[in-house]
């Protein structure tokens, strides 16, 4: 009866234990999610990890994963294939968590004004937010990608003019034909570039919006 209840303690213990500690990615915009990028030094954490032993011990299996300390409870995990990778903690030689966590690749950043691309908008709508921005379809990953410069080419029947921009924000020029646009006319937005953390300048693909 004792051993019974002995076994029976340890194994609540453990699963306590196992029910405390949870998961967290720095790096994104919603940190519960089990994700981990690809060409990213994902910052981690494993929160309910109270007093750290020196006989513990994290680690990352799967999908070319490695593992190193940055600070109390903080770890930069990298990826380098797709796939399901497994992170464990141990104390003692004993298992007391375990995560299953996907990795991914970073999709390719689009251009957007308002969110919005090759479509119908108001012009109301394209002027609440006169400026380029850049979105990651599906990613959770914190990007700052900044826009250096971008074309705009206004299409009323057969006529066009051409615009620059060397910032993200509509130029005066850009913004004065915009409140002078009609239903029908179509806005192209090309020659879009940007720089991404790492410094690398990038050409993003162009869109167009309809005036309605």
């Amino acid at each position: 009866m004792k051993c019974s209840f002995l076994l029976l303690l340890s194994v609540f213990i453990s699963n306590s234990l196992f029910s405390q500690i949870n998961f967290y990615n720095l790096s994104l915009t919603d940190s519960t999610k089990p994700i981990l990028y690809i060409a990213h030094e994902n910052r981690v954490t494993l929160k309910g990890i109270k007093n750290q032993l020196s006989m513990s011990k994290i680690a990352v299996a799967g999908c070319g994963s490695s593992i190193s300390k940055s600070g109390n409870q903080s770890y930069i995990i990298r990826v380098r294939t797709t796939g399901i990778c497994t992170l464990t903690y141990s104390e003692y030689g004993k298992l007391i968590f375990t995560k299953k966590i996907r990795a991914e690749l970073i999709p390719y950043p689009i251009a957007t004004v308002n969110g919005l691309r090759d479509t119908i908008v108001k012009v109301k709508t394209l002027l609440a937010s006169p400026f380029i921005s850049v979105r990651y379809p599906g990613c959770f990953l914190k990007i700052n990608y900044s826009i250096l410069s971008f074309k705009t080419t206004f299409i009323r029947g057969t006529d066009s003019t051409d615009f620059f921009a060397k910032t993200s924000s509509f130029s005066s020029e850009q913004i004065k034909l915009i409140k002078q646009s009609e239903p029908g006319d179509i806005i192209y937005f090309t020659e879009i570039r940007g720089t991404s953390p790492d410094a690398r300048i990038s050409k993003l693909p162009s869109f167009w919006i309809r005036i309605e």
